[in-house]
């Protein structure tokens, strides 16, 4: 949808450019809200565990979002992958390409 908000030589029909996908949302996020009230029911009836899958969530994205902003991941430091030089031996090498040995 900002895609077509943004270009709009792009936009030519209504419908598979604006309306489908707004309704689309309006429904992804209506069921967001629906899981987000019942959540104790399921999962179970543990309100420890309806506060705590939603904090896991959250802790996690917050994590993955800090290791995004410090370039983990990304291979810009070769200091990891220093001793992942090793050639490939038995079953490995045969699938590749090499002889076993």
């Amino acid at each position: 949808m900002v895609f077509f908000a943004r270009h709009r030589e792009h936009r030519t029909r209504a419908w598979p450019n604006t309306i489908a996908p707004g309704l689309g949302l309006v429904g992804l996020l209506a069921f967001f809200v629906l899981i987000l009230e019942n959540l104790t029911t399921l999962v179970g009836g543990s309100t420890a565990l309806a506060i705590g899958i939603p904090a896991l969530l959250a802790v996690a994205l917050l994590l993955g979002l800090v290791m995004a902003r410090r370039g983990a991941g990304t291979g810009s430091s070769p200091r990891p992958y220093a001793g992942r030089t090793a050639a490939p031996s038995g079953p490995a090498a045969v699938h590749a390409g090499q002889p076993p040995t």
